[in-house]
């Protein structure tokens, strides 16, 4: 029965290849979406992962709030070199960055620098590529030199090697010449080769590493600092490293009562990322789910009409001897057979989908198997749902009246 059941649908679908088409059209897209916008939360997901893994889970970031601190509650040299003789601590390292604009021959571009000492390569990770690294003696004064971001140095010079070139910068209108000395992967240059162009014309800044003292001369000539990077000794001690470091703050600085001071744990940020990115693949998903839904009924009205149409086929087949079971089961696979095939269609569109959006992005999309045989048991579900009241209706047919109404 089974057998003969699945051939008379096959032969119904393909009698009516156009309308068949369409009714899978909703689960084709509903499932085709899913797909996709899984396949590229879930890549995002796991890029963070690895720029965060990069950055180091034993590290928490100490800040200064701005809308409370003054100058005298900014974070000094002093300071961080207390804190490096903390027992818990194993590195500190300031953060200093700022925007402004790269000057070369006569072309201007947006840029961003930060500013970095020897320590910050154990935060974020610097791969060279070309060129080299700074020496001690240079991150420990003011060197002309600086050091690009992969992503930035293609869209600088394009396919030709950067070392060497020598360009202005600003920023509130300070300028230094500084040469180009390597070409570094970082663990943002994932992030920087997916960001667009913002949409007024100007694309993302270029990106520069120089001398800490070179970028606090570029921003204003300050010797202190609102934000600072401290990487605990023991990884599961960096909230007890992070609370020690604001406690030496507030005692140096005398202000325990303002509350100035806030701690981030890069661990906390992952978490928050990941939950952004899980809320808006939750949210389209639901949208996307709706298309699952207009599908379903799109699939119950064609097979009541199928119903209609074929009146005189069910009468005859019950009166040769077929069951209302016999009936009900096989307008109930015709139903079950359309949104799965629309599934896998779904499922081979949304994986195309998210491996074009992925490259597109800077990452790789990743849809794990489980995902797709859930998509084709919840398309064959939907089949299975709304198939069940044309069935019922064609098998509840009198073969009498079926064949008197023909």
């Amino acid at each position: 029965m089974f057998r003969e059941s699945m051939k008379m649908a096959w032969a119904s679908l393909l009698a009516n290849k156009m309308r068949s088409l369409l009714t899978m059209l909703g689960i084709i897209v509903g499932i085709g979406s899913v797909i996709a916008i899984v396949g590229v939360g879930d890549g995002a997901k796991n890029l963070i992962m690895d720029e965060f893994e990069g950055v180091g889970t034993s590290s928490v970031i100490i800040s200064a709030r701005s809308s409370e601190a003054e100058q005298q509650d900014m974070i000094t040299v002093v300071d961080i070199e207390e804190m490096r003789n903390l027992e818990s601590v194993r590195l500190v390292t300031p953060s200093v960055s700022g925007f402004g604009y790269i000057h070369q021959h006569t072309r201007e571009s947006n840029l961003m620098f930060y500013g970095v000492d020897q320590d910050y390569p154990q935060f974020i990770s610097m791969d060279i590529i070309s060129g080299r690294a700074f020496t001690p003696t240079e991150l420990a004064s003011r060197q002309p030199i600086a050091l690009i971001e992969r992503t930035s140095a293609e869209k600088l010079v394009g396919n030709s090697d950067p070392v060497g070139e020598i360009v202005e910068i600003s920023s509130g209108g300070r300028r230094q010449t500084v040469t180009i000395e390597g070409v570094v992967e970082t663990s943002a240059s994932s992030f920087m080769s997916m960001a667009p162009d913002t949409g007024n014309g100007e694309e993302m800044p270029i990106t520069l590493y120089i001398p800490l003292q070179a970028a606090q001369e570029l921003i204003s000539d300050r010797d202190y600092f609102s934000m600072i990077l401290v990487m605990s000794d023991n990884p599961n001690m960096v909230e007890e490293t992070g609370n020690q470091v604001i406690r030496l703050l507030e005692a140096n600085h005398n202000n325990s009562d303002k509350n100035i001071y806030n701690k981030r744990n890069v661990t906390d940020l992952l978490d928050q990322a990941n939950r952004i990115i899980g809320i808006v693949t939750t949210a389209i998903s639901a949208i996307a789910a709706l298309s699952l839904l207009v599908g379903g009924i799109g699939v119950m009205n064609i097979m009541l009409v199928s119903v209609t149409e074929r009146t005189k086929e069910i009468g005859i087949r019950k009166a040769l001897g077929a069951t209302t079971g016999d009936i009900m089961f096989q307008f109930m696979t015709e139903s079950v057979i359309v949104t799965f095939l629309g599934g896998v269609i779904g499922v081979v569109i949304g994986l195309v989908t998210s491996e074009l959006l992925g490259n597109l992005l800077g990452f790789e999309a990743k849809v794990g198997i489980t995902v797709i045989l859930v998509a084709l048991i919840f398309s064959s579900s939907v089949g299975l749902f709304f198939g069940i009241y044309p069935a019922r209706k064609a098998s509840l047919l009198h073969p009498i009246d079926a064949l008197r109404n023909e």
